[in-house]
């Protein structure tokens, strides 16, 4: 994904380059002690070294800027967006960006550029079960549920995001190598460097793989088991947590409400939740199906 700027737009970036203070001072004393250490003399020869130490000056100054600017502080490739997944980082291979979890050496997913006909052969080449768009999310997003049978991974999620080139940037993640609250959270928030996101004021809710059950966007997995799931939600107060449950109602007419208890409406299945402090908990009940 790292590949050769053009002179164009080189030049480009360099009118946008604006150093920031930290750099700004570096400059200034190395122009000082470069300066200092000069014997003093006159005539053309002082104007001269002083073209010389100003002309070295501007470059230094173009130069290193522009060199901060490209690589910055960030050694994990991932300068071109942030999110909220601190312990995924991303490797350059080629033209794509493979995301591994910290620690760890099997991919979990990939971003990378790409056109019209590359995104049409990703849908097309992939059994795709769910195609959907993402309201109020930062960016114009599409996503696809991939049905994938392997040992390590039971669904890929595909997000394509409209790029003002007619290209798209594509992410994919696999489950479970991460959660589906790890997926939601890391697209709800990324930052794409250099694109204003929209940011939504109110509690985002999506569902998680195929299921109906709506969660809220912003979760981390603390335990997943499969029939109880216990997540950290920083943003939760009471009034969220009841405006959550009055949404769940809503969007899941089939389910019976019982307080905080919602039951399928033959009574083979319910799904418990409660808010302790920060702690949102999930009890799933599954009906007896052997005879």
């Amino acid at each position: 994904m790292n590949k050769p700027l053009d002179e164009k737009e080189k030049w480009i970036l360099l009118k946008s380059f604006n150093p920031s203070y930290v750099q700004k001072e570096v400059t200034r004393k190395r122009i000082h002690n470069s300066i200092s250490q000069k014997t003093s003399t006159h005539g053309p020869h002082l104007f001269l070294q002083w073209k010389g130490i100003l002309a070295t000056c501007v470059l230094f100054v173009i130069c290193g800027g522009l060199i901060w600017h490209l690589i910055g502080e960030n050694k994990s490739n991932r300068s071109l967006f942030t999110w909220a997944l601190s312990d995924v980082h991303g490797e350059s291979i080629n033209e794509e960006i493979i995301l591994y979890r910290e620690e760890e050496e099997v991919p979990v997913g990939k971003v990378k550029v790409v056109t019209e006909d590359e995104k049409n052969q990703i849908i097309r080449s992939s059994p795709m079960f769910v195609n959907e768009q993402l309201d109020n999310f930062p960016y114009p997003t599409t996503m696809y549920i991939e049905h994938v049978k392997t040992i390590d991974t039971m669904q890929r999620y595909h997000f394509f995001i409209e790029d003002i080139n007619g290209k798209s940037i594509y992410f994919s993640f696999d489950y479970p190598k991460l959660e589906y609250a790890e997926i939601f959270d890391a697209m709800y928030s990324l930052r794409l460097n250099g694109r204003e996101p929209h940011i939504y004021q109110e509690q985002l809710y999506v569902r998680h793989g195929y299921g109906e059950m709506i969660f809220p966007v912003g979760l981390q997995p603390l335990t997943i088991d499969t029939d109880k799931e216990v997540y950290l939600w920083e943003e939760a107060t009471n009034e969220g947590f009841i405006a959550y449950l009055n949404q769940v109602e809503q969007r899941l007419p089939a389910w019976k409400r019982e307080g905080n208890t919602f039951i399928w409406f033959n009574g083979e299945n319910t799904i418990k939740v409660t808010l302790d402090n920060k702690e949102l908990t999930y009890e799933f009940t599954y009906a007896n199906t052997e005879e």
